[in-house]
């Protein structure tokens, strides 16, 4: 072989190497890019992720401001259960005192029509006892 094969032979493979450096090259340019964008992707999570953690601790005041809420409802609850245990034993004594004191007109009728009858007799005894000088 001669120094020009020799030559040629050394630019073929410089050249194949150059392909294949080219494609080396575009791949790590891909993988960089791809690279690229995870950073992206990955600092867009860590963002969201921080927004969320601010949400859940809202959520987490919020949950805790009903619970105070639902706490002081129960006990208000409790509070009302037992007045109104109060009230309606105040209610039934009202309402048992007041059949007790219920005038009924047909028994005040009768008693009425019972007095007057023993005072029209005895109208009717003095005035029989006067009349035979008695």
């Amino acid at each position: 072989m001669t120094d020009d094969g020799k030559i040629v032979e050394r630019i073929a493979t410089i050249e194949t190497k150059l392909k294949e450096h080219d494609k080396q090259l575009e791949k790590q340019q891909e993988k960089n890019e791809t690279q690229v964008e995870l950073n992206t992707l990955l600092k867009m999570q860590i963002d969201l992720n921080k927004e969320q953690q601010i949400q859940m601790n809202k959520f987490g005041d919020t949950i805790e401001k009903v619970n105070t809420n639902l706490t002081s409802l129960n006990e208000t609850q409790k509070q009302f259960q037992s007045e109104l245990s109060v009230i309606n034993t105040r209610v039934g004594a009202i309402e048992e005192s007041s059949e007790k004191n219920k005038i009924d007109p047909m028994k005040l009728f009768l008693k009425i029509l019972g007095w007057s009858a023993l005072v029209v007799g005895g109208i009717i005894s003095a005035y029989i006892y006067k009349g035979l000088g008695l």
